[in-house]
């Protein structure tokens, strides 16, 4: 959950960052190699671009209007149990993934099965992740903070997506595709939630198979708020990511 001071507002007005078109890509898709690469190699051809300013708009007492099918994301109150935070209590039974799981199949629609397979911690304090020449972010270790995204993104393409559950699902892969599955320009709108505290939940998808819903996904990006105090303390977020698959029936 986030943890933020701050004062109320309705709507802030921001420059957003953006992937910049480049013609490159006609050939060569976008990509980023967070690994050492052989000499002469880029390790990305991401270019990216200050879009105009954009509203933001607070959904802080509307929060009951959003969810996944029309929005792509929702706030759901909630309790965690989980006490100290580790990998111990995050991953072990009936700790917070578990809990994680249990919210999405009350909150989300027709969710039948939900894996969690990834989980991150966030900050946005620089002395945590700030990283020495030559030091790298260990992606496997999910007790390693990380920076928020300052740019937009989805998380998975389809076929990321696709690719995805055959390797968390194994030999159930097949069936498993067959079923409707989800990862939770101008006239798009973006929202953010103020004064989020820890027993809030921020749900939101980053693909969906059921090509009739209205949204099939929830492009998503980081700011800076005006008006923090600066002593405020920074923003913090365990980050889950989940297949939540609902069963032909």
């Amino acid at each position: 959950m986030a943890t933020l001071t701050m004062l109320p507002q309705t709507t802030v007005r921001k420059h957003i960052t953006y992937l910049a078109w480049q013609d490159l890509y006609d050939k060569v898709k976008p990509y980023q190699v967070l690994m050492d690469v052989p000499p002469g190699r880029d390790k990305s051809n991401l270019v990216f671009e200050e879009g105009p300013k954009e509203d933001i708009v607070d959904i802080r007492g509307r929060e009951s209007e959003f969810n996944m099918d029309d929005n792509g994301l929702m706030v759901k109150t909630c309790k965690f149990d989980i006490g100290e935070y580790n990998t111990e209590t995050l991953e072990g039974e009936g700790g917070y993934l578990e809990q994680v799981a249990d919210l999405i199949r009350e909150t989300v629609e027709v969710s039948d099965e939900v894996v969690c397979f990834n989980w991150q911690i966030r900050t946005s304090d620089s002395r945590k992740t700030d990283k020495q020449n030559g030091d790298y972010v260990y992606l496997d270790d999910s007790m390693e903070w990380i920076k928020p995204v300052s740019y937009v993104h989805v998380d998975q393409t389809p076929g990321a997506t696709e690719k995805r559950i055959r390797h968390h699902m194994g030999d159930r892969a097949e069936d498993l595709l067959k079923c409707r599955y989800r990862i939770i320009n101008p006239k798009y709108k973006w929202y953010f939630l103020s004064r989020q505290t820890k027993d809030e939940a921020l749900i939101f998808k980053t693909h969906d198979s059921d090509e009739t819903k209205n949204s099939m996904c929830c492009p998503h990006t980081s700011f800076k708020l005006d008006g923090v105090r600066p002593d405020a303390p920074p923003r913090e977020t365990i980050e889950v990511r989940a297949l939540v698959f609902s069963y032909n029936k």
